[in-house]
């Protein structure tokens, strides 16, 4: 039985600190070198790099938390992309 697998080789590095006391930032890279699909190899290697930035702040008068990420894509095996994501988020509601 033949099972079709994945070939990747990725590095991804990741961290996360405090701009200010009040406002926190997450940011993350990865490369990956991309051989195979599920189902077939590729003619050449695609290569991809993606990163990810993120600030939120949490807001004490209304108990809330507001934040927006920033994500890039570039290269062969996802193509081109940026996003923005903007959030607003409530915990613990009582």
């Amino acid at each position: 039985m033949w099972v079709p697998c994945l070939l990747k080789i990725a590095h991804h590095l990741g961290f996360t600190g405090y701009v200010t006391s009040d406002i926190r930032y997450r940011n993350f890279f990865t490369f990956s070198r991309n051989f195979v699909t599920y189902s077939l190899p590729f003619v050449e290697r695609r290569d991809q790099f993606s990163w990810m930035l993120e600030f939120s702040r949490y807001l004490k008068m209304f108990d809330l938390e507001a934040g927006m990420t920033l994500s890039i894509d570039a290269g062969d095996m996802y193509g081109n992309n940026m996003g923005i994501l903007f959030t607003i988020r409530k915990t613990g509601i009582q």
